[in-house]
């Protein structure tokens, strides 16, 4: 008994290929009708008070908000001026970022200005940005004979970038709860920027063998570096796996600093440098005469090659410090924006250890 074999025809081929072709061109109809929806919906407007909050608002709104920084990068965080221009600009915020940890007192007073009930303290449009964030130097004893200290703890937990994933984490809750229907594509920013920061900050090797959430895990508990030269994967040290803004910045472990301003010990414990004293006394408060003999003596009978100061510092006694001890003083940006090749988070971390490497001679 035969069977017959369907005989495909010309005809055939044609229905097929313009069946084919109107799916594809309904699929695409479909795809420009949602995205067009997606380009009609109104941005979000963001306010941050500082240049990193604002950057990190960038890194999980996407296309979604128009963002501005209230702080430049080359201002000082805690002495932003409550102008009636910033109060205007937040007046029209939909979601308001301050870090918190008592960094930046004036930014009540802008609030208060604004008179927005939508982005007020305990609204769904406002955020805290460090709300859950471990923080070190929490003072014991808070007295104004101390200089300017902060009861919640040292504020400048964006210098650490195993901190910055905490910090976007509560940018994006808030970007939900103030745009419901956008949730999955914030949440998909932040993972995608976290996965960016861990690759920034480990390697990729380091993250694909351990994962970034155990890495940042490790990092926070001050374990990462006696785990990963302890442990083994294939008879070797996982330390050789290391790369990214940990690997850099190896030449600077152990190194002997002296910084103007306590902002720097989130970056220190994560790199290693070692912190011989301060230009400031006390924070916030100039420095006498007899602290800078006493900086001096330090010098010498620790041998330290750098200081670090941020943009918006007074250099003068960093000169005279150079001057009579040769001391090199190194400026550094505390904020994204602070010099022109510190556009984003990422840029301005290169920028630190770049030039951190170079004035110890580390290129």
């Amino acid at each position: 008994m035969s069977t017959s074999t369907p005989i495909v025809t010309r005809r055939h081929v044609l229905s097929a290929l313009l069946s084919f072709a109107m799916l594809c061109g309904q699929l695409s109809a479909q795809k420009a009708a949602s995205n067009e929806q997606a380009a009609a919906r109104p941005k979000i407007r963001v306010v941050a008070t500082l240049p990193i909050l604002a950057d990190l608002a960038r890194q999980v709104g996407g296309d979604q908000v128009e963002v501005r920084s209230l702080g430049k990068g080359w201002e000082d965080p805690h002495m932003i001026l409550p102008t009636p221009s910033l109060m205007t600009a937040v007046s029209k915020a939909d979601l308001f970022i301050e870090l918190g940890l008592s960094l930046e007192l004036w930014a009540e007073k802008v609030l208060d200005g604004a008179r927005n009930p939508k982005i007020r303290r305990g609204a769904k449009g406002h955020v805290f940005a460090s709300k859950g964030m471990p923080v070190l130097q929490v003072p014991g004893n808070l007295s104004r004979s101390e200089g300017d200290l902060h009861p919640d703890g040292n504020p400048h937990v964006w210098m650490d970038p195993a901190r910055w994933g905490l910090l976007a984490t509560q940018i994006e809750q808030g970007l939900e709860r103030v745009a419901p229907a956008r949730a999955r594509r914030f949440q998909a920013n932040l993972a995608d920027f976290q996965h960016k920061v861990d690759i920034a900050l480990y390697g990729k090797p380091l993250v694909e063998l351990l994962g970034g959430k155990v890495l940042n895990r490790l990092a926070l508990g001050g374990r990462l570096c006696n785990f990963i030269e302890t442990k083994k994967y294939k008879g070797k040290p996982l330390s050789d796996s290391l790369g990214g803004w940990m690997k850099k910045a190896l030449p600077l472990r152990g190194k002997k600093i002296l910084f103007y301003h306590q902002s720097w010990v989130y970056f220190t414990n994560r790199y290693g440098l070692r912190v011989i004293d301060f230009v400031e006394e006390k924070p916030g408060i100039a420095p006498p005469a007899s602290h800078k003999t006493k900086l001096l003596k330090e010098i010498r009978e620790n041998a330290v090659r750098v200081l670090g100061q941020q943009t918006y510092y007074d250099d003068s006694i960093g000169k005279a410090l150079a001057r009579e001890a040769g001391i090199r003083v190194v400026i550094l940006p505390g904020m994204p924006e602070a010099v022109p090749e510190a556009k984003d988070v990422f840029s301005f971390m290169d920028c630190i250890l770049d030039r951190l490497l170079k004035a110890y001679g580390k290129e």
